[in-house]
């Protein structure tokens, strides 16, 4: 398991202390929407915290476990727009062309250009 660093303190820590309690309880009982619902939470506290490369990979697998259960992926694409948006284009494809397989990158970056010419609420719905 990653040690939460010194450097992440107050409401942070104790987030990511909690969505790995939760993280670790789904995986125990084969909860795969719990899992996702996880590793999308610590993806957006990392990315928060400008912790990008964690972030991006708790995003990364998010947004296939979503996928794969097939529902849907707005939050997972607008976590995954934000770390485009630090990272910079070509860092971020770079990371996704690295961590994805091609078919699922592909997928991914024409989700991403779609999710561009599309108007979202800001904050996801709830539950989500």
């Amino acid at each position: 398991m990653l040690v939460i660093g010194p450097r992440i303190r107050g409401p942070h820590r104790r987030a990511i202390k909690e969505h790995r309690r939760i993280l670790a309880s789904a995986y125990k009982i084969g909860d795969s929407a719990g899992v996702a619902y996880a590793l999308r939470s610590l993806g957006i506290i990392h990315t928060d915290i400008k912790d990008l490369s964690i972030g991006f990979d708790y995003a990364t697998k998010s947004f296939t476990l979503h996928r794969q259960l097939g529902v849907d992926v707005t939050p997972d694409l607008h976590l995954l727009a934000r770390q485009r948006e630090l990272m910079g284009d070509s860092k971020f494809l770079k990371k996704i062309r690295e961590a994805l397989d091609e078919a699922t990158s592909d997928d991914l970056a024409r989700l991403l250009g779609e999710s561009e010419t599309r108007e979202y609420p800001q904050e996801p719905p709830n539950g989500v």
